[in-house]
């Protein structure tokens, strides 16, 4: 099967019907594009101001956020589109989608980062729950992409993954744990 724009379009027609199908998918590339275009631009632009130690703003953050609109080069060296590409991406998008989640349900949870705005009482249980939810659903779906697509190697990585978070969670640890401020020692 030739995976081109109109082939995957085919995969909509029976909910929708032929003609309404490539309309729908069309949108649905473009949305994706445009979504996609600025969220990798808002992060490549915050993630070099952050490797480069400079301040959010200014031209460094214009420049690492440039960097992205490189893609627009890509029709000079293709002469077709790759749609295949987005089945990759999605694919992609999925197994990574619980990472977010899981730093989000964290994130709520730090008094630290959220201050006076963490969710207290009832509605930090609801949020806590639905949550948990979500984070196990996108565990699912991640752990079941991984399979259908890749299988054991999928899985594998998943697993070298896992552990590597958990080396580098207690480096940190420890060596946080072994600095001492120098102001808090008394003489």
């Amino acid at each position: 099967v030739k995976r081109d724009s109109f082939n995957l379009a085919e995969a909509l027609a029976p909910l929708t019907g032929r003609v309404f199908a490539q309309y729908v998918f069309g949108l649905g590339v473009l949305g994706m594009v445009t979504g996609a275009a600025t969220m990798l631009m808002t992060i490549n632009g915050l993630c070099l101001c952050e490797l480069l130690n400079k301040p959010r703003g200014g031209w460094t953050q214009r420049i690492g956020s440039l960097m992205v609109a490189l893609g627009v080069l890509a029709p000079l060296f293709y002469n077709q589109a790759a749609f295949w590409l987005a089945i990759v991406a999605s694919v992609c998008c999925m197994t990574l989608l619980p990472i977010a989640y899981f730093t989000f349900f964290l994130m709520m949870n730090q008094k630290a980062l959220l201050g006076d705005s963490m969710p207290r009482g009832g509605r930090r249980l609801l949020w806590n729950v639905l949550m948990g939810i979500a984070c196990s659903l996108a565990s699912v779906g991640s752990l079941w992409t991984l399979w259908a697509k890749v299988r054991w190697v999928g899985i594998g990585a998943f697993a070298c993954f896992c552990a590597l978070v958990l080396v580098v969670h207690v480096a940190r640890k420890r060596r946080t744990a072994g600095d001492v401020d120098p102001l808090s020692v008394s003489a």
